[in-house]
């Protein structure tokens, strides 16, 4: 696609380095009465309008008096290959981009060793600072323009050619409130390119490395595999649904369990007091398997304009203009960040003032707890008394590792593999939930099914803990489980989320280790035989689940 506005795309090529920045006369304006106006090659930085994890951007004035955003690597990423490479790729991709619906790029240089990139300026709020700012609700037919406007943009993201002529493919992988940006008119402009990807020629991100915000996500994007236009249009689903109703989709009070509500799909319960006509929308729009979704922004957009008339919404970007007329005064202050804070909900003066093993009282205290609830865990112990270890009791019904008290199997099957291909077939088949129980000799084995899907896993082997897996893969030592284990159950949580809480790990990596560690554990129930198999109608985990898909657990035992 070739830019309309090649008067305004510079070569790439670095600023003259010696040029020294030119000092501030008495008659320029200042950001504040404390700070002149700042150099930066051959523009002038008026004020910061955005920070995030690898950039800063400010509001900026051109030579010829222009203003733009320009964005500034981040110093301590600038000595980065993969970062600059990353950061290059961004601002090529957006001189590429000539829509009126997708922020553009002018410039990519370095100037002083630092790399910039310098963009069309889009003055007013991200639709992330409204939703947040606002104490009112979008009026839907405002809510539906600006996604109608969102997928304008991405439907010409997608449909790019690359130097071949040929559709490049890219995904934009952050469809996002935070990236979606409204001018005072009603101008609405899909940004920030940083981990767009190109999926002709390419291959999918490795597992376990997400890119992107988590409450957003396809499940297919969580899961690591190839991904298509389909995971935008699922992302921007989610911001449909956001804007209507002023409730994220799948956000919870911790990262991971937004990861496996993401996950888990889409639950109807949510749009229950939208109209038919949008509800559908969304459901469509948000379907787990994406061959179920709308094949294109274009056909999405095509069904938000049939809703629309359905419902003779009025006229979208007037209604929209006059929403932030509205609440333009809790808007215009405020600096928007695009890194969350790293300190976790659990983050607590107890952990900060922890001893090392072996450095008294306290300490032992913990290695002690950290061990009786591994006992509980693996079914060596089933009893605890509260004055033993506080939280033991709590945390073993956490864990669901009742093995000491064997549940009344009223439907029982000999086990072999092909028993249990064909349980799990059914159990799917009929989405039945409850408790699924192997038993083959000393092993047990417990399946929580919901709605047709495994959600919980328990197992009495020893490896198949979290914390052994994560120990043995080299991702944590074996310290740092013992410890995590003595705050999870001081803290009443899953031991995921005190290892993400303590800094030990990411909480995509657990997700991605939790979900690895069920699918190895429904492999090795396919391979037992010699013992019983029973099924426990609507029994519960009572623990906060990770659901996984049928092909997560068909593929396994299909060739057993």
């Amino acid at each position: 696609m070739r830019s309309a506005r090649t008067e305004r795309v510079l070569r790439l090529v670095p600023p003259r380095t010696h040029a020294a920045p030119v000092p501030p006369s008495d008659a320029e304006p200042v950001v504040s009465q404390r700070r002149p106006i700042e150099r930066f090659a051959q523009y002038a930085l008026r004020e910061v309008i955005a920070r995030g994890g690898m950039a800063t951007v400010w509001r900026a004035s051109a030579p010829d008096g222009t203003e733009v955003a320009l964005k500034r690597m981040l110093p301590s990423l600038a000595e980065s290959p993969r970062a600059v490479l990353m950061f290059s790729d961004e601002a090529l991709l957006g001189m590429r981009l000539d829509h009126p619906r997708l922020v553009h790029t002018f410039e990519l240089g370095v100037f002083e060793n630092e790399p910039f990139m310098v963009m069309e300026l889009v003055d007013g709020p991200s639709m992330s600072d409204v939703l947040s700012r606002s104490v009112t609700l979008m009026r839907p037919a405002a809510a539906v323009y600006v996604v109608e406007q969102l997928l304008e943009g991405l439907s010409a993201l997608h449909t790019i050619l690359d130097d071949d002529g040929v559709e490049a493919g890219v995904v934009h992988r952050d469809v996002s409130p935070n990236n979606l940006l409204v001018t005072w008119d009603g101008e609405v402009k899909l940004g920030d390119f940083g981990i767009a990807l190109v999926t002709r020629g390419g291959t999918p991100h490795a597992p376990g490395v997400l890119q992107g915000k988590v409450g957003y996500m396809a499940p297919e994007q969580l899961a690591g595999d190839a991904l298509d236009a389909r995971a935008d249009l699922f992302a921007a689903g989610v911001v449909l649904l956001e804007l209507l109703t002023g409730r994220r989709a799948f956000a919870r009070d911790h990262e991971l369990a937004t990861l496996a509500a993401n996950y888990a799909g889409y639950s109807r319960s949510l749009d229950g007091s939208l109209p038919g006509p949008l509800a559908r929308i969304i459901r469509t729009a948000l379907a787990q398997h994406r061959e179920e979704r709308f094949p294109s922004a274009r056909a999405f957009a095509a069904a938000l304009g049939e809703a629309r008339a359905e419902l003779s919404l009025g006229a979208g970007r007037e209604q929209l203009v006059q929403f932030l007329g509205e609440i333009a005064g809790t808007l215009r202050p405020g600096l928007r960040t695009t890194v969350r804070s790293a300190t976790g909900a659990r983050q607590s003066a107890d952990h900060r003032s922890s001893l090392p093993a072996g450095a008294g009282l306290a300490s032992r205290m913990a290695g002690r707890i950290a061990r009786d609830a591994r006992s509980l865990a693996t079914g060596r112990r089933t009893l605890c008394r509260a004055s033993e270890a506080p939280g033991l009791a709590r945390q073993r019904e956490l864990f669901a590792y009742r093995f000491g008290e064997p549940p009344c199997l009223p439907q029982r099957a000999l086990l072999t593999p092909a028993a249990t291909r064909a349980v799990l077939t059914r159990l799917a088949r009929r989405r039945a939930s409850g408790l699924l129980v192997a038993r083959s000799g000393d092993r047990e084995m417990r399946v929580f099914f919901d709605d047709g899907a495994p959600v919980f896993i328990a197992s009495s082997e020893h490896e198949h803990l979290l914390g052994e897996r994560l120990v043995r893969l080299g991702h944590l030592s074996a310290s740092e489980v013992e410890l995590a284990v003595e705050r999870a159950a001081r803290w009443d949580c899953p031991l995921g989320e005190a290892l993400v809480d303590m800094g030990f790990v990411s909480a995509r990596l657990v997700f991605h280790e939790i979900m690895e560690q069920m699918r190895a554990r429904l492999r090795d129930l396919g391979t037992w035989s010699g013992g019983e198999l029973g099924f426990v109608e609507q029994a519960r985990p009572g623990v906060s689940a990770v659901r996984l898909c049928p092909s997560d657990f068909e593929l396994p035992l299909g060739g057993a």
